[in-house]
């Protein structure tokens, strides 16, 4: 068994805020906030990525049944040819994260998602199990999104309602949050 990820090898993965309440609200960003010095010790913190918030630390979550909450920071990129997919949050460096509460029916798309290779043998697979509304995006422990058929234990999920082109014209998923 292998995971096949839609993040790309060697760039960081992007998110689009599609339908986020948050994002119009201003009720449920939390921005003066700092990484944690053992989850984001060399690991970097991309968009699109779920983590949990205990006090003002960002941890990545511990399980599953964690309530978390959505990284979508504005990219720091100043330099010519560089694009969003250059772009993560490290510890101690440029301006801290900025998180999304998610509510019900929130949508966003990115490409911080992978699929277990046993359950869609190719991207041809998951394609058409998103077209008949079967699979399901959960927040896991590596701060990816999970692509399944099932959501098990799971507070924080989303169903796949379309594999989508991101704004850098890489490939990814839309999740509405449930």
């Amino acid at each position: 068994m292998a995971n096949v990820s839609l993040r790309p090898t060697g760039v960081y993965s992007v998110c689009d805020l599609e339908k986020v309440v948050a994002d119009f609200t201003g009720q449920g960003v939390m921005q003066d906030i700092t990484l944690d010095a053992t989850d984001f010790a060399t690991a970097k913190l991309q968009n699109g990525q779920c983590v949990r918030l205990v006090g003002k630390t960002v941890f990545l979550p511990d399980a599953i049944s964690d309530k978390v909450l959505l990284h979508a920071s504005p990219c720091e990129i100043y330099e010519d040819g560089k694009g969003r997919e250059t772009f993560a949050k490290e510890r101690g460096k440029g301006s801290n994260p900025r998180l999304f509460v998610l509510n019900s029916r929130d949508e966003f798309s990115t490409n911080a998602c992978y699929y277990a290779d046993t359950e869609y043998a190719t991207a041809a697979a998951l394609k058409t199990a998103i077209a008949a509304g079967t699979v399901f995006a959960v927040a896991t422990t590596t701060g990816d999104w999970l692509l399944t058929a099932t959501t098990t234990n799971a507070v924080v999920y989303g169903e796949v309602t379309d594999y989508v082109t991101l704004s850098n014209d890489r490939d990814g998923v839309r999740i509405r949050v449930i």
